[in-house]
């Protein structure tokens, strides 16, 4: 028997069950590779990794953010991702804008992890009130 006669619901259940389903530091870049890899094994496997790929988002600067984001948009793939984490690297700052244009084009957005080194607090006036993304800070930035 080959995983093509599986029926695609068992097909999702294997996959999603080879990979973390929540954000740790530790096991997100296995989590990719493996994601990335069942992606390239069939049709059916990208069409059922590609939006697992896309549903956590680690990024560690402002740029990084924005291919994401753009990734995510040309695969017609921003309501996959539920969880962002924004780690601040030394000299770059998250900016307003990125804070919108997370929020404007990830309408699952359910968590937003903010790690940062600067003091200076981020007002909640930049999370759009229509998103339903929560802010959970590491640090403030």
């Amino acid at each position: 028997m080959s995983f093509s006669s599986l029926p695609t619901e068992l097909v999702r259940q294997i996959i999603e069950s080879s990979i973390p389903s929540t954000f740790h530091s530790t096991t997100y870049s296995l989590r990719q590779t493996t994601l990335r890899s069942l992606c390239l094994v069939s049709r059916l496997f990208r069409q059922l990794a590609l939006p697992l790929l896309f549903e956590i988002v680690y990024v560690q600067d402002p740029t990084a953010l924005n291919a994401a984001l753009d990734s995510s948009n040309e695969l017609s793939l921003t309501t996959a991702i539920h969880q962002a984490v924004l780690r601040e690297g030394s000299g770059s700052m998250f900016e307003k804008s990125s804070f919108e244009r997370l929020s404007s084009l990830c309408s699952s957005l359910r968590m937003l992890h903010i790690h940062g080194e600067s003091r200076t607090a981020v007002p909640l006036s930049w999370f759009n009130s229509k998103s339903p993304a929560t802010a959970k800070a590491g640090h403030s930035i």
